[in-house]
């Protein structure tokens, strides 16, 4: 197994229209993501809230509304691309970490380099990645897939205030 041990809690701003699946990857499977491609389930959390809302904001210049929920994550296979030593290893630059993983997918047609690397983590069963965000500088997430071992999550909600299903919509 590739990566290190992890426990440790992290933000995360839903939809509202979706806060009554705070675990799912499912949109992120939809389009695809820096670290997922279509069709993966990931799920994407912070390290802190101002990173988590840079990230939920990132595609608009007006605030759309989000909701924010606190997540504790346990996994046992997380490598962690925050520092450039780690690079070499993985095979992978930081130039190609950040790249524009949007406009080489739908534009150029080309899949980006960190979906490779995806792929090769996955397969040494990595549960996710731990990784700097490309939108705030200095701010940390983490991406975790729906693979065969995936980490233990749950999602913060001691009162149950996230809704339970949809018909609140």
């Amino acid at each position: 197994m590739t990566g290190a041990p992890l426990k440790r809690r992290f933000i995360r701003v839903l939809t509202p229209r979706w806060a009554h699946r705070p675990l799912s990857g499912a949109g992120a499977a939809q389009t695809g993501g820096r670290f997922n491609r279509p069709g993966l389930e990931a799920l994407y959390l912070s390290a802190d809230v101002e990173t988590a809302w840079a990230e939920y904001q990132q595609t608009g210049s007006i605030p759309r509304p989000g909701l924010v929920a606190g997540y504790e994550v346990d996994a046992q296979a997380i490598p962690d691309v925050t520092e450039d030593a780690a690079l070499p290893a993985l095979g992978i630059t930081r130039a190609e970490l950040a790249c524009d993983w949007r406009f080489l997918w739908r534009i150029e047609r080309r899949e980006p380099p960190t979906w490779h690397l995806v792929d090769r983590l996955i397969a040494q069963g990595a549960q996710g990645l731990l990784f700097p965000s490309a939108v705030r500088p200095g701010g940390v997430n983490i991406v975790l897939w729906k693979t065969a071992a995936p980490a233990a999550v749950r999602v913060f909600d001691p009162n149950r205030d996230l809704p339970r299903d949809a018909s609140s919509w």
